[in-house]
């Protein structure tokens, strides 16, 4: 069976992540938690603090206007296989910036299979794990 390895979830305000290694290539075998890839997800979150008043020991005290602040998030995460089978294919190189459901390579169930038939329904599993290192 032709399986198609595609970027996992990466939550509500995550939309594409940048491959910056593979651990596996094809010919490996890939077995449940063997670690497939690594990415890197750039979040960009706004930070605001409101205007207005608050009582300070008595006394009303103005707060300064809204403050905006931007802070980018660098996050690192690993791909690990949730399932098992030969890498075939690596379809998105190292450096390759894609989105959640992109087919990123091909495993099949035997290492003699062919690979011409990949098929949307047919989805290797793995899940991502992500660590924040800002």
């Amino acid at each position: 069976m032709i399986l198609r390895v595609e970027l996992p979830d990466l939550g509500p305000q995550m939309d594409s992540a940048r491959i910056t290694r593979w651990h596996a290539v094809p010919g490996d075998a890939v077995t449940y938690g063997d670690p497939l890839y690594d990415i890197v997800v750039e979040e960009i979150t706004t930070l605001r603090r409101p205007t207005g008043a608050s009582r300070v020991g008595g006394l009303l005290r103005r707060r300064a206007p809204d403050e905006h602040r931007v802070q980018a998030l660098e996050l690192h995460g690993m791909v690990v296989a949730t399932d098992q089978g030969t890498l075939r294919e690596t379809v998105a190189p190292e450096g390759t910036r894609v989105e959640p459901g992109t087919l990123v390579a091909i495993v099949s169930s035997s290492p003699d299979e062919g690979i011409d038939d990949v098929t949307p329904e047919s989805v290797f599993r793995s899940v991502l794990n992500l660590q924040d290192n800002s």
